[in-house]
């Protein structure tokens, strides 16, 4: 018996007071819901900040299980190299060894250190990225990183301490310790230093704030593949192991994400757990238990999965009963501390051991019915670490029952969990489809038992077959429950807390399991508004324009436009590109450059809709086009500056201001009141960006209505029209880059057309150079500002 357990075993005989071979402690969901299933304020800032890099100098020690994304601390940072071109980034993932990198995160884009690298990395070594994002129009390579996995034999890096010799030295091998380190050279490439393009730079948008890693985290002990693991047996021991794996032997573990086989190694770590030593595990539990976790079970579309696995990260700062508790949300689970054995448990119905009558009774017997009121609910939400969000915290659909709300008679209410051991949707609403049905078994007792309660062990199923505890639906049906605690008194009189429990709590049908269209970033209490519809994207000179439809803007803040350098949206960019209450946008891009584009509407209260195109299709593609052969900017579109609308010069209908335009000359924007176009005139602080417009023809006075000249603005009306016929003091702002002539003509008779009864303000390169009311007095009906 290990020392750990002798302590524990100490406590607890003096709490119970009684015989030493009963049970110690039990942990689990079903004795403690909500520390087991509600994370503290700290745990979820740390779910939610995990891929971000730390910046400190003392931070507490992780253990990584199963498969997640992660960042770590910054061990060490430099710049060197000519001009200072190289940025040098250590981070240290975690202290134990680990089993595989699978990508590198540069922000948000992501890096298969598999296939997008020189050389495969993925189980350790260095390499330099060949992904066309981190390459220049040079062809230069401008990442180099390097991966180490935390073996007890691995040297200090080279190239590390070839560049920083002051700072890194061959001492430091960072033996036991899991590392990668990233080299981000300088763009020095022609198109790169191009001061007149500067999007054309890898590192446009500055230096990277986070790099992360996926991977697969630490190496567990698996008794179903060791050969030397027995049972006794009263006729002969029984091996019940198959392969090479050996209990106190780490270089003979492997990688796994069985729930039960990690619980095992985080309460025998000798460094960052409790460190009970493995004579103290009841590794024939385990074994049997890893077995029913490893259970394929049915899942939508055909499809099955692990009953039960677990993925995620522990931070040593929280206590080990925390831990322990933290874990066993992902697979329902309870942790035994007998003095026979530590028990890891996974949540099942088990059949009922024993039929607890009249003749076991030898005292006291009390009864609740219903759960406190804080502890009440109908509904169940929450959140878990979604793989195919790349491990960050989203929502899972929520488990709700109409039944069950007009049985409580108050509405819908909710309890909250969090499951941040757990990467997938299914196995997230499996969960919480169990918990909602808990939420029914509300009876628990408590029984004085003579001699006969010694039978029972802790944690089993027991038949209640007592006056007044049938079943209501069945009077003749019997009721079974879990048993929650034990404790036998000095006088022989054993006390059993139990609570209700069904063999149905732990199933369900294919059909419960709800497939959502996407998995929103948001806690699935609220619908989120109704998507865009419709997202295209159309090639322009030097740019992508995108249209789509807006279904409906009532109670939405605005619509997200994302674009990405891969069809792949787990690479695209945050902050969104622009966030717009309009269905266009103009992306600007250097000729030939290809991007994939989503887009969402964010409601007023934070909550999102599902993407456009859908998370799991491919993204709309858009290539920026060239500028025509003799210069001009034909088919070339420019953006509304206040409500981004794309105004468009071609022969193709225009919507500004809300009022379709049928019909332009190329080169030449036509604004004509006087045909319907704009009938009502311009109203308050309206804004009509006419960027690149010109008078190259210097022929204004030749211009009519029906034959616009090229290269300049006419904006006409019938005769005796004011343009803007509102009130005096409206105004219209014309913004402009480059030159620009502004003309206003009367479309037919001899009276002057006046431009406005308030101001016309003109910008040229976002700077104001006039304003003036504009009256014309001219026969010709001209005006110039």
């Amino acid at each position: 018996m290990s020392r750990a357990l002798r302590a524990v075993l100490g406590v607890v005989l003096i709490v119970v007071g009684a015989l030493y071979y009963q049970p110690l402690v039990a942990v689990g969901i079903g004795l403690v819901v909500g520390a087991a299933l509600e994370k503290t304020p700290a745990r979820l800032r740390r779910l939610l900040e995990q891929s971000v890099m730390v910046r400190s100098a003392v931070a507490p020690q992780e253990i990584v299980y199963g498969e997640t994304r992660k960042s770590g601390v910054v061990t060490w940072y430099d710049a060197n190299g000519d001009n200072n071109k190289y940025l040098w980034f250590v981070v240290t993932v975690c202290e134990h060894e680990i089993n595989k990198y699978t990508t590198l995160w540069i922000d948000g884009e992501s890096i298969n250190l598999a296939t997008e690298v020189d050389s495969d990395v993925t189980g350790g070594g260095t390499t330099l990225v060949t992904k066309s994002a981190f390459v220049d129009s040079d062809s230069t390579q401008l990442v180099k990183c390097g991966f180490y996995m935390g073996t007890d034999s691995q040297t200090a890096d080279t190239d590390l301490v070839n560049s920083a010799p002051t700072y890194w030295t061959d001492d430091h091998d960072g033996q036991g310790v899991a590392y990668f380190w990233v080299r981000l050279e300088v763009d020095a490439s022609v198109g790169g230093t191009d001061p007149d393009n500067p999007g054309n730079n890898v590192w446009a948008k500055g230096w990277p704030r986070d790099l992360s890693v996926t991977l697969q985290g630490a190496k567990v002990y698996n008794p179903r593949l060791d050969t030397t693991q027995i049972i006794d047996s009263t006729t002969s021991p029984i091996t019940y192991g198959s392969g090479s794996h050996r209990v106190d032997t780490a270089s003979t573990w492997a990688w796994s994400d069985n729930s039960v086989l990690c619980r095992a190694d985080y309460i025998r770590h000798d460094r960052l757990g409790p460190g009970f030593v493995s004579s103290d595990i009841d590794w024939e539990v385990v074994a049997t238990q890893a077995d029913i976790a490893d259970v394929l079970v049915d899942i939508p579309d055909s499809e099955t999965q692990k009953r039960y696995t677990l993925n995620g990260i522990v931070n040593t700062a929280d206590a080990g009963k925390e831990i322990v508790e933290q874990m066993q949300t992902a697979d329902h689970g309870t942790t035994l501390f007998l003095p026979g054995g530590i028990e890891i448990l996974v949540g099942q119905w088990a059949a009922s051991s024993h039929t607890i009558d009249s003749t076991w009774l030898a005292g006291a017997m009390n009864t609740s019915s219903a759960l406190p009121t804080d502890n009440a609910y109908n509904a169940v939400r929450g959140q878990y670490l979604a793989a195919h969000k790349d491990y960050t915290l989203i929502g899972f659909e929520p488990r709700t029952s109409s039944a069950y709300e007009t049985e409580d008679g108050v509405g819908r209410v909710w309890t909250d969990v969090s499951l941040g051991f757990t990467s997938n949707e299914f196995a997230a609403q499996r969960i919480a489809i169990t918990e909602l049905k808990k939420s029914r078994q509300q009876t628990t007792m408590t029984i004085d038992c003579n001699f006969r309660g010694e039978l029972v062990q802790l944690w089993q199923v027991v038949t209640i077959d007592l006056p007044g505890y049938s079943s209501d639906s069945s009077p003749s049906e019997v009721k079974t429950f879990r048993v929650t605690s034990k404790t036998t008194k000095t006088d022989g009189i054993t006390t059993l807390t139990l609570r209700e429990e069904s063999e149905s709590d732990w199933t369900y049908e294919v059909g419960d399991l709800a497939t959502p269209p996407t998995v929103l970033d948001v806690l699935r209490g609220q619908a989120g508004p109704l998507p865009p519809e419709n997202l295209a994207a159309t090639t322009v000179v030097n740019g992508v324009l995108l249209d789509w439809d807006n279904q409906s803007m009532a109670g939405v803040s605005h619509i997200e436009v994302y674009a990405s350098a891969t069809n792949n949206r787990s690479g695209i960019s945050f902050p969104p590109l622009t966030r717009t209450a309009s269905e266009s946008y103009l992306h600007e891009l250097a000729e030939g450059v290809t991007r994939f584009y989503w887009i969402l509407a964010r409601a007023e209260n934070g909550l999102v809709s599902t993407w456009e195109p859908l998370a799991d299709t491919p993204g709309v593609e858009g290539t920026a086009g060239e500028a025509g052969a003799d210069g001009s900017d034909a088919e070339r579109y420019y953006v509304h500056p206040t409500n981004g609308t794309a105004l468009r010069n071609s022969s193709s209908p225009v919507s500004i201001n809300g009022t379709t335009i049928s019909a332009q000359n190329t080169g030449n924007l036509l604004i004509d009141s006087g045909n319907g176009f704009l009938t009502a005139g311009f109203a308050d602080d309206d804004v009509i960006d006419v960027t690149g417009f010109s008078d190259t023809d210097n022929n204004i006075s030749s211009a009519t209505v029906s034959s616009a000249v090229a290269g300049f603005l006419q904006i006409a009306s019938p005769e005796g029209d004011d343009i803007n016929n509102e009130a005096a003091g409206n105004n219209v702002t014309i913004a402009v880059v480059g030159e620009l002539t502004i003309q206003a003509r009367k479309t037919t008779g001899s009276s002057d057309a006046h431009l406005a009864a308030g101001s016309i303000k003109l910008y040229v390169d976002g700077v104001e150079v006039t304003s003036g009311n504009g009256y014309g007095t001219g026969s010709d009906g001209y005006t110039g500002v």
